[in-house]
């Protein structure tokens, strides 16, 4: 009677065992996230907790090697790599810490570390730190960059190395080492050795050691050489040429192309007021 007893027991505990085993490996396949292009290992659910692998929506802690079609996370995601040859990501969106050495994304937000920089991107926003650079439509809030910023628009607090380029805009601080660019305006505090380039107006304070060149400015401007259509405010450099001043000119020569003849090239101070 004991020896069937034991038997019995062992055979219980096998068959819980057995039981258990299939019941995890249930878990683990409906825990795959197959969906929208995703291959993920997800624990403990399909969205939530801690995913590996390329999951296209997930709520948690994410790890990837490579993004390909992703959707949302919201959380802390980890990505080596993008699959710029095959797949983009262009309805992507980030919230929380994204954490890459390239990344691609429709819209990453509130924080962002690139090893290497984000790129293609519609919006990156909150604070981003990159090793080279950050490439988005609109880049918003601060972001630091080894090398480069470019964008449609750029707002806030930037700083590079070399130099920052937006074809629309740049508002509020930028400091770059090489030179700050716009194909549209530039409005707020822009600083850099080598030039500062605003095709339309320049607004607040422009700082460069180099060459300045603007349709127009409004504010305080001071560059080794300013060269700038019209003129509103004060301008400080080695020279300055405008051909409309309305303001003041202080350099070694100001040419103001609207004073009256014998007026228009003059040493250390130039003016005209309407």
């Amino acid at each position: 009677m004991l020896a069937q007893y034991l038997n019995f027991a062992a055979m219980k505990k096998l068959l819980v065992l057995i039981l258990a085993a299939f019941y995890l490996l249930n878990s683990n396949i409906r825990a795959q996230d197959t969906g929208s292009g995703g291959k993920a290992l997800n624990i403990p659910l399909r969205k939530y907790g801690l995913s590996f692998g390329n999951s296209a929506e997930f709520n948690g802690i994410r790890f990837n090697y490579a993004d390909s079609y992703v959707q949302r996370i919201n959380g802390i995601n980890f990505t080596l790599w993008t699959k710029f040859k095959t797949a983009l990501n262009p309805d992507a969106v980030v919230n929380g810490l994204s954490v890459g050495t390239i990344v691609n994304a429709k819209k990453i937000r509130p924080l962002g570390v690139f090893l290497v920089g984000a790129a293609g991107c519609e919006s990156v926003s909150g604070l981003s730190l990159a090793g080279i650079g950050i490439a988005s439509s609109k880049l918003n809030g601060i972001s630091v960059c080894g090398l480069m910023l470019g964008g449609d628009v750029i707002n806030g607090l930037t700083v590079s190395s070399l130099f920052s380029n937006a074809s629309r805009a740049v508002n509020g601080l930028n400091v770059s080492g090489l030179a700050v660019m716009s194909e549209g305006d530039i409005n707020g505090l822009a600083a850099a050795i080598a030039g500062i380039y605003g095709k339309e107006t320049i607004r607040g304070c422009t700082l460069t050691a180099g060459y300045l060149q603007a349709g127009t400015t409004f504010g305080l401007t001071v560059a080794g050489y300013a060269r700038i259509y019209e003129v509103h405010g004060l301008t400080i450099a080695l020279v300055n040429k405008t051909t409309e001043l309305h303001g003041v000119q202080l350099g070694l020569l100001n040419f103001a192309g609207n004073n009256r003849k014998g007026l228009r090239l003059m040493p250390l101070l130039n003016m005209h007021f309407n």
